[in-house]
């Protein structure tokens, strides 16, 4: 089990989450530091059932072929790839309570294997540009 956590809540963890961040920046595709970030309610730290910061996500709504839609991204631990796919999850049921569709952006080739597994598609239009529509990925639910 894994648990999204904002910067009010006791279990986030500053000093780890900022590490992460910082660790993989050059992916994050962030115009904003962490410690913009970390203020946003769209921005969490992802902690497991032991208590341990595995990760940092966030979402931000950015311009794409002038239409304002939400972008996320996160970094993680390598060791905690169930987590990372549980994280995933959370994180895009949070976006569909407002959004249809959900965007990520990953220069990463990792990242990149791991949003086609997750079931998202490639932009044609845009390079590194993943979505993923409300409807597939309630489809198996």
């Amino acid at each position: 089990m894994v648990y999204l956590v904002n910067n009010k809540n006791a279990l986030f963890d500053e000093k780890e989450a900022r590490l992460i961040f910082r660790r993989n920046e050059r992916y994050l595709n962030s115009p904003f530091s962490y410690h913009e970030l970390k203020h946003s309610d769209w921005f969490f730290a992802v902690v497991s059932d032991k208590g341990e910061t595995i990760g940092v996500c966030y979402v931000l709504c950015e311009n794409l072929n002038g239409k304002e839609v939400p972008f996320y991204s996160g970094a993680f631990k390598r060791k905690h790839h169930k987590e990372v796919i549980k994280a995933h999850k959370i994180l895009l049921n949070i976006i569909f309570e407002s959004y249809e569709r959900a965007y990520t952006f990953t220069p990463h080739l990792h990242a990149r294997i791991f949003n086609k597994k997750a079931g998202m598609k490639q932009d044609p239009d845009n390079d590194g540009v993943f979505y993923l529509d409300k409807k597939d990925f309630y489809k198996d639910i």
